[in-house]
């Protein structure tokens, strides 16, 4: 008994000499998850808006997005958006990081991202929800808002257009 109490204040005092390190990194960790999650949004965003393809879209988004919307559903959800036209111009994306408690799973990660994009309809934003898959980022929730007035360097256009 006695051994087995010196072995457990050993851990205890090896455990409390190593927690201010472990915060550390748990601070340091969301600033390079959310760099990887701006990379993914600044290459998925442009490449979605760019033909409005149904197969484009889903190559983007996590396994769940096709199971809660249907194919005639996500059919009608891109000929909507195509009928705004295709991208002129990325602009770029400003991202919140969010962590909710799910009941028997844990807390999950995700960001929410509002990107500034202009179609040939019109500037707009897109209010895109990404979570973190086993380190690669997908799509869980995808959406165009209404026309918005976005600053003069909405007209340049992107390279290649």
């Amino acid at each position: 008994m006695k051994y087995f109490l010196i072995v457990l204040g050993g851990l205890l005092l090896i455990a409390l000499a190593i927690s201010p390190f472990v915060d550390i990194n748990f601070q340091i960790a969301p600033e390079q998850k959310q760099m990887k999650a701006q990379a993914f949004i600044d290459a998925a965003i442009p490449e979605i808006a760019k033909d409005w393809s149904k197969d484009t879209l889903l190559s983007y988004c996590a396994p769940e997005f096709s199971d809660i919307v249907s194919d005639s559903e996500l059919e009608m959800l891109v000929n909507g958006y195509s009928e705004r036209g295709k991208i002129i111009n990325y602009i770029g994306s400003t991202g919140t990081m969010k962590r909710d408690q799910v009941i028997g799973i844990g807390y999950t990660n995700y960001i929410e991202f509002i990107s500034d994009i202009v179609l040939e309809s019109g500037p707009t934003q897109t209010l895109t929800i990404v979570s973190d898959h086993t380190g690669d980022w997908k799509i869980i929730y995808f959406g165009l808002k209404q026309e918005v007035d976005l600053p003069n360097k909405a007209v340049v256009p992107t390279p290649g257009s």
